[in-house]
Parts: structure tokens; sequence; C-alpha cells
């Protein structure tokens, strides 16, 4: 059951100049992770990042996406990057400001989104939270920062909460008038919201119409007058609103690109039909069961601190609940293994188990997926009490579309991922469940009642700010500049890693190619490519964790065919890597312990990676890449 949480609540307009303030300073803090991450980026050689800033090159150079090479998520994110360097040029330089203000406008967003639920304290330390523990990440939600899993994240977060904001502050409002109202100020920020976030990612499409379908639902609950046909004539008028827009847009592109072509390029070219992580496994299960039993030990333990006032006030019921608290602490660390399974494997090796387990409570993982199971359990409670005609305090009612939103948006991820067994938050969920990590927080504090209530504002923000402190320390630790060195390229300056190879095959791509030349890095690159401004050669950007159909497979083989590349950059081991099955299989319709995993021996090899075995030879070897030229004879060397 959702409790009340009304006591985190303004009932006064804020003052001008407080937002002003408040806003100022998280775009300083902005800036000051801005400046700490400045043009650094972990490898030029492989990666996501070496992808997405191709694909962008390849955009700015004036190629169509899914028609001149492939990209995996809907067009917005490389539109954005492609326009801004085609207007300032392809550099290191342009797509640092681009992902600098896309993350400084998303930490605006989560703080605006929180300043209509919780009180000015709060809300700045959560912004202040959200922008350390994302400046502090060098992966799938990673601000500031070169190293990010794919800029779609940002431009669909964005677009998604300011598709959430007005309907968040209608539903916090006392008057349920407003709520119900659908103006033309509001139809016209939940098109353009939701059109950027449909065309950046699909899970925000689907959180979208999600979002349509819980808010008409929750105004109804305010209202308290139930009709089934006003709901859905609310849904349907609202899902009529928010998607036309980009129904239209990838109509357009469709017949552009071709039909096929676009949805086999959103389908991510086969990956997304070889894994259900959606679907239930014993161990992504026990990962669940873990989530829950860790928040149930944090609530015990921090109860410990009121003993006497909660024993006077539950008697034995509080007693109970200590002994459910200690039972678990025992489930939870009896099932911590199972937890961190797939974590460790992305650690480096030779660390102590001390330093993993602290690495592992302070990622964003640890942090979060309680939080999304925590409150997922709470709303399911309210719902509950809802069905049974209870009514609900209007202040409960933008929780619940919060957390709506927020397992929609992880509905892909809730038993494990394409390389985790176990559960995990996906990162287009991340600002939904940090702005949870402040409600849970609070409504804690409430609950304990004492000082603990009266004092709920001064705890909370503490207890956020402390942990962004942590945060920030560790990637001042982990993410120096004497850990980084400077390559001045043809895309301008960049801070590349010291003990990476990415100079020196940099350096090699200069020497042994011209400006014209046509390069290709296998089995999953094109940092080199942007970093020197060579010519990209095929269709498709990454040969790893994708089932190409024969169609695309076709347009790559006739394009080495016709005009090979110059210089082929490739993994230094059996065919180069190249395997159509490295992830995570599907069980579905059976229940198993852990999801079956593909073998990439037993997978066809593909026709183009052939032709290059066939057809070219290793003249150098840097690190654990290749380099290969074309064998005499070859349309390259006539």
């Amino acid at each position: 059951m959702m409790p009340d949480v009304r006591p985190q609540v303004d009932q006064h307009v804020h003052p001008r100049m407080d937002v002003l303030i408040d806003a100022m300073l998280i775009t300083l803090l902005a800036a000051a992770f801005a400046s700490f991450r400045w043009l650094k980026l972990s490898d030029l050689t492989g990666g996501d990042s070496a992808r997405w800033l191709l694909e962008a090159h390849r955009a700015a150079s004036g190629e169509q996406p899914y028609r001149d090479f492939s990209i995996f998520y809907p067009p917005v994110a490389i539109w954005t990057l492609g326009s801004a360097m085609r207007v300032f040029g392809s550099s290191f330089v342009v797509a640092q400001v681009v992902l600098d203000l896309l993350s400084t406008v998303l930490c605006l967003l989560v703080w605006m989104i929180a300043r209509a639920l919780v009180r000015r304290g709060p809300a700045l330390a959560l912004a202040a939270m959200f922008a350390a523990a994302g400046a502090s990440n060098t992966g799938n939600f990673a601000l500031f920062s070169l190293d990010l899993y794919a800029p779609g994240v940002l431009t669909g977060a964005i677009g998604f909460l300011v598709f959430l904001l007005p309907l968040v502050r209608r539903l916090a409002e006392p008057s349920s008038h407003e709520a119900a109202r659908l103006d033309v100020r509001l139809a016209l920020t939940l098109s353009g919201g939701a059109t950027v976030a449909c065309l950046s990612k699909l899970e925000f499409a689907c959180g979208v119409v999600g979002g349509c379908v819980l808010y008409p639902l929750l105004v109804a609950a305010k209202e308290r007058r139930w009709s089934w046909s006003l709901v859905f004539k609310r849904s349907a008028v609202l899902a009529a609103v928010s998607s036309a827009p980009s129904l239209v847009v990838l109509a357009a592109l469709a017949m552009r690109v071709g039909p096929r072509t676009l949805v086999e390029a959103l389908g991510c070219y086969g990956c997304a039909s070889r894994s259900c992580p959606w679907w239930p496994t014993g161990l992504g299960l026990l990962s669940i069961v873990s989530a829950w039993a860790r928040v149930l030990v944090v609530v015990a333990s921090v109860s410990l601190v009121r003993f006497q006032a909660l024993w006077a006030q539950y008697g034995r019921r509080y007693v109970a609940f200590l002994v459910v608290g200690a039972i678990a602490l025992v489930i939870a660390w009896r099932l911590l293994p199972y937890a961190v399974a797939d974590f460790v494997q992305s650690q480096p090796k030779g660390i102590s188990q001390a330093a993993l387990f602290a690495r592992y409570f302070l990622s964003l993982t640890s942090l979060l997926h309680p939080v999304m199971w925590a409150s997922t359990a709470l709303a399911l409670g309210a719902v509950i009490r809802l069905m049974m005609g209870q009514p609900l305090s209007p202040s409960v009612l933008p929780w619940l579309l919060l957390v709506g939103a927020g397992a929609i948006l992880s509905a892909r991820t809730l038993f494990g991922d394409l390389f985790s067994r176990v559960g995990v938050v996906f990162p287009t969920s991340y600002p939904i469940w940090f702005l949870l990590v402040a409600g849970l927080t609070l409504l804690l504090f409430d609950k304990l009642g004492g000082a603990f209530s009266r004092r709920q504002d001064v705890l909370a923000s503490g207890i956020l700010v402390l942990y962004a402190c942590v945060r920030v320390a560790g990637m001042i630790q982990g993410a120096g500049g004497g850990l980084y060195r400077r390559l001045e390229t043809e895309a301008g300056p960049v801070r590349l890693r010291a003990h990476g190879a990415g100079t020196a095959l940099y350096r090699a791509v200069i020497q042994m190619t011209t400006p014209t030349s046509r390069v290709l890095e296998i089995p999953y690159g094109g940092g080199l490519v942007f970093a020197s401004h060579r010519k990209a050669s095929l269709y498709l950007t990454q040969f790893v964790e994708l089932m190409p159909s024969a169609s695309v497979e076709k347009i790559d083989n006739d394009k080495l065919v016709a005009a090979p590349p110059d210089l082929v950059v490739a993994e230094a081991a059996p065919h180069f890597s190249i395997g159509k099955g490295l992830f995570l299989g599907c069980s579905l319709p059976r229940f198993t312990f852990e999801p079956p995993a593909h073998d990439p021996a037993n997978e066809p090899e593909q026709p183009s990676i052939a032709w290059i075995e066939a057809h070219y030879r290793v003249v150098s070897k840097i690190a654990n890449k290749l380099i290969l030229v074309p064998e005499r004879g070859t349309p390259a060397t006539q």
C-alpha cells in the first residue's frame, strides 16, 4: 500500500528568485562535471561511443541513416549530433558540447519534476545526486561524457520528462478540474516531448503509451468519479496528441528508406528476437527477492533509532517486523553472490573481495534496483486499496504515475538483460527511479515520526548529498587527469586512456592512408574513422550481437566487392571475433534457472567477413588489433 506522502509537498508557490538560484546552482554543478569529463574517452577502437561517433559523422557528411548506414535506434539523437557536426564540423569538441547541453537539460528537468513533488532542499539535493551519479558513470547512463552507451538515452529521457512534467504537476495540484483539462499549451508540450521521446528509443515510446493510459486512470481516481467511457476517451485523445507527430515522421522515413529497412533497423537487426529478458528465470527472481530483502534490512535498521517510540506505538507488531528484517538480512546475504554474479565479470581482475562489494553497493544498479521493486510493491498496494473502494490521497497520485512509467521503461530488463542473467534497471528509466529515491527517503523519515519527521527534509537532503559526494570522490580517484593522454586528431583533440592502444592505432591509420581512403573497423568500432576523417566502407557499423537478414549482408558484400576498404583494423582473434550470438538467449516458454547462452561457433559466417579473410593480409599488429591491407588483385589495389 502506498502511504500518504503529503508532508513532502509544498503548499505554496515557490518564490521566483529561489527557482532562479537553484537552476543556476544546478547549471554550475553541471559545468563543473562537464569540465572534469571534457574530451575524455576510454577507447577509440571499439565500444558504443566509437560506433555512434561514426554514425553522427556519416550523417554530417550527408549520408542517410537506415539507407546508407545502419543505426539501431530511432533517429533523433543521430540527427541532433549530425546536424551539429554539419554546422560546426565533425569533431570531438562538438560531440562533447552537445552531450554536455543534453546532460544539463536533463538534470534541470529532473529537478523541475522533483520540485513539483517535494520541497526545495530535497529537490536540489536530488538534482545534485542525479548529476553526480551520471557524471561518475561511464557506460549505460553517462552524463557529460563521451563514454556513453547511446545518445538516444539522453534525448529520449529529455523528451519523456518534458512529456511527464505537466502531467505530474497537474496531478499534484489540489484541483481535479485542472488535471482533467486539456488545453493547447498542454497539448503542444505533450506532443513535443512525446515526439522526441518516441524518436529516440523505443522504450520511451512504450513509456509514452503507458502514460497516456495511466494518467486518465489517475485523474478518475482524483475526481473519485469512475466512468470507463470517459477514461477511454481521455486516453485516446492523449495518445493521438502525443503519438501523431512521431508516427508521421516514421511514415515519411519509411517511404524514404523503405519500410522493411526501417523495421529491421528498429528491431536491432535481429538481436531483439534472440533474447527475452522480460521472461522470468530462477536467477532473475532471486535478484528480485534480494532487492526486497535489502529494502527490509535498511528500513528495519534505521527504525532501531526509534525503537522505544515504535515499540510503544506498535508493540508486538514492531517486534515481528524486526524479526522479518533479521530474516531478510540472512536472505540478502545468502543471495548476494547471485545478485553480483554478472557485476563481478565486468570488474578488473585481481580486485579484492572487499573492494568488489564496495563497488557493487555504490553502483547505480545496487541503488536503483531495490528502489524500483520497493516502489513497485508500494504502488501495487495502492492499486489494491483503490480496487477495494478505498480512496487514495491526492498526493499519492503523481508518485503512482512515476512508478508506472518507470516500470514500463524497465520492463525489458525485469529478469535479466542481453548481458546479465539477473534483473537490472534499464538506463532509460534511471531519471524516474532517482526521483523515487527522494520520495522513498522522505517517506521513511516521515513514518519514523518524532525528530525524523520534523527534520525529514534536512536528513533526506543530507543523505542524497552524501551519496553524491561519495560518487564524486570515486570519479576523481578513478578518472583523474593523469590517466588520460591528449591526442591531436583530424577531428580535433581528444583525451584517451594512457594504457589503451588508440593513439598507436590512430597514427598507423594516418600513416597508411590518405584523406580519401576507406577504412573499416571490425567487429565493433568507428572511432578511428571518425578521428581520422576517413571514409567508412560498409552499411553495418557493428558486427557482433546481431542477426542481420540476408538482404543486409548482401548490401555489405556488394559494397566490399565494388569498393573495398584500403585498410582494415580488426580484432586479433579467429574470424576477428565476429559472431552473431554473443549474448544470452531466450528460454520462453520454459522456466529455467538461468537463460541459455548462445555459442558463436555454431552461428553461420557472415559473407562480408569471409570475403575480407580471403582478400586481405595482415601487415601489423598493435596490442590486440590487426592491421590488414588488400592482397594484390583486389580492386582496392588496382
